[in-house]
């Protein structure tokens, strides 16, 4: 998992964040049995594929926060799906789970 840098205290609460994902069982937490155990923080300024993944998270970000669509809508065909054609769940994991429009 690699994330952008935001400072030391948040890059430690995301880490403590990181090991819940990993360890803990609960009605809001997936199992995520092919994700690595491991946590690369790294700034953004120095990695495209950070800029990029930033550049998707942003528009997935405004989908659900702000109800525009319009940057989701060209990202979306390239997320992973399901056999039927579902993405949630498969290219877009809600966490937490509850509290999602």
């Amino acid at each position: 998992m690699v994330t952008d840098h935001r400072g030391a205290e948040d890059d430690r609460r995301f880490r403590l964040h990181h090991q819940k994902l990993l360890y803990s069982s609960g009605k809001s937490i997936s199992n995520y049995r092919n994700l690595i155990e491991g946590l690369f923080v790294h700034p953004s300024n120095m990695s495209v594929g950070i800029q990029l993944a930033d550049l998707v998270a942003g528009a997935v970000w405004r989908r659900f926060e702000r109800n525009d669509g319009r940057w989701y809508q060209m990202a979306e065909p390239s997320f992973r799906r399901s056999s039927k054609g579902v993405v949630d769940g498969y290219g877009l994991v809600r966490f937490p789970k509850e509290g999602w429009v």
